[in-house]
């Protein structure tokens, strides 16, 4: 019964992992993807490779790091709210 407690611990450690991670990475490609589209196309019409290549590499990034996606998560609900 232990090995099977401990194969099952990491395989629900493996899932709430993959989970977290794809959770944060859509909330930072929908985040950033309004932030940026509402910018890019008010100011800066000739920019809107910048608008689809910012986001993609951010969520690049998000997907790795998953303290990095919470960090940019909650910059951009402050950035909301203030």
């Amino acid at each position: 019964m232990g090995i099977l407690n401990e194969l099952a611990q990491r395989l629900i450690d493996n899932i709430s992992e993959t989970v977290r991670k794809f959770t944060a990475f859509i909330f930072l490609v929908y985040t950033l993807g309004i932030v940026v589209g509402i910018h890019v196309a008010t100011y800066y019409p000739d920019l809107q490779l910048y608008a689809i290549g910012g986001p993609l590499a951010l969520a690049a990034l998000a997907y790795v790091s998953t303290q990095f996606a919470v960090a940019i998560f909650i910059t951009m609900v402050l950035f909301f709210l203030i």
